[in-house]
């Protein structure tokens, strides 16, 4: 996992890409499986707020709770991903930022030691501009 940046423990950044694997899927199991096989997760970073930093025993757990997790996927666009445009069809973007967006919060979970899993409720997507290929 050394490809994968960030102050997130190895290991953590290692069952973070296991479940993101997981998430994927297989062509024969998931709905755009062959798209999200090739996002790469690069980065995975915790963050405590500055007051926070620093705490031992009871106050470090509570601080835990407070942590920011911040992710970086990166995928290139390719022809199967576009519309008659040539642009990043809209569905297939909306596919890849909730795969994506599981990763932050699967991170929080592992740094937490809570249930990082869930499933997306509502996604709100604003378009500033098109992605071409």
């Amino acid at each position: 996992m050394s490809h994968i940046e960030g102050n997130l423990p190895l290991a953590m950044k290692e069952e973070n890409e296991r479940f993101f694997r997981h998430f994927v899927g297989t062509p024969q199991t998931s709905f755009g499986a062959d798209i999200g096989k090739n996002i790469r997760l690069t980065s995975a970073n915790v963050f405590l707020p500055n007051e926070l930093e620093g705490k031992t025993g009871s106050e470090a757990e509570k601080a835990k709770k407070s942590a920011e997790t911040v992710t970086i996927c990166e995928i290139d666009v390719t022809k199967d991903m576009c519309n008659i445009y040539g642009t990043l069809h809209g569905g297939c973007a909306a596919y890849i930022i909730d795969l994506c967006s599981s990763t932050s919060i699967v991170c929080y979970g592992l740094y937490t030691g809570t249930d990082g899993t869930g499933v997306s409720s509502s996604m709100n997507i604003h378009w500033h501009k098109p992605i071409t290929l």
